[in-house]
């Protein structure tokens, strides 16, 4: 066949595939078509938004009152059980020699290698044993507070793994970093205009808001959702002096979950 009628016919096939697809875009467009939203319909979108949130926030608030309770049953189990169980005379000699060695190790390193510490990222990067952390009074965990701290944990790892899920591990990295920096500069800085985020700031929206378990996890800390006449947006309206253990315990699981995406 002839060069030219060949390439004719290439043409003439291309215009026609152009024309279909100006012609299915049209239909598109006619079948979609753009709407601009009143002030009204926008402020309806931001209510709907807003009561998502409030929901999610409810299912997060039962769950841990679920957990809380279902962690006080096993203590009380786990107690009767070791209450019922007598300690063979061995098994108690044993235990007490391995003490021992564990007291005998902590005098002669000057600190005591068994004892657990809870640290967030600025304490375990600049922390010591041989010198004293001032960050240690404000974001450690204490013993006394560990049971309690245990009730929450379960929901944060809930809401980690969903900012896991969502991306890859760069953006779950610079999400966790947001959360962190947010969190950090208002337990330290105490400044009003820390305790409240605007959900529709782009910044906030990009790396925490649109994503799944970003916004539970500030709720989880203690931040609520509210609105007005022109915007939403979370408050904090706890006491910041002392910080609460709703933030140590984010903070504290906040890093060992970086840490484990950064050396992945």
């Amino acid at each position: 066949r002839p060069l030219c009628l060949t390439l004719k016919r290439k043409i003439n096939i291309e215009e026609v595939e152009s024309s279909e697809k100006i012609k299915n875009d049209s239909n598109v467009n006619k079948k979609f078509p753009k709407k601009n939203l009143s002030e009204e319909e926008k402020r309806e979108q931001r209510l709907a938004a807003l009561e998502a949130a409030e929901n999610r926030k409810n299912e997060w608030d039962n769950k841990l009152k679920r957990n809380k309770q279902k962690f006080k049953n096993d203590q009380a189990l786990k107690q009767s059980e070791e209450s019922s169980n007598e300690i063979n005379p061995i098994t108690s000699k044993v235990i007490d020699e391995c003490k021992n060695k564990e007291k005998e190790t902590a005098q002669k390193l000057g600190y005591d290698p068994y004892k657990a510490k809870f640290l967030n990222h600025n304490e375990a990067r600049n922390f010591a044993v041989d010198e004293e952390n001032p960050m240690d009074d404000i974001f450690s965990i204490k013993d006394e507070e560990k049971e309690e701290a245990m009730e929450y944990l379960e929901s944060i790892d809930l809401g980690f793994s969903s900012i896991i899920s969502y991306g890859d591990r760069s953006s779950s990295i610079t999400t966790f970093e947001t959360i962190e920096k947010l969190l950090v500069n208002m337990s330290l800085k105490k400044e009003e205009k820390f305790r409240k985020i605007r959900l529709a700031n782009p910044g906030f929206s990009n790396k925490v808001g649109s994503v799944p378990g970003g916004l539970d996890i500030l709720l989880l800390a203690g931040f609520e959702l509210m609105a007005d006449d022109d915007d939403s947006f979370i408050y904090y309206c706890l006491d910041l002096e002392p910080v609460p253990l709703r933030i140590r315990a984010v903070l504290s699981r906040l890093n060992a979950t970086k840490k484990i995406l950064q050396e992945s």
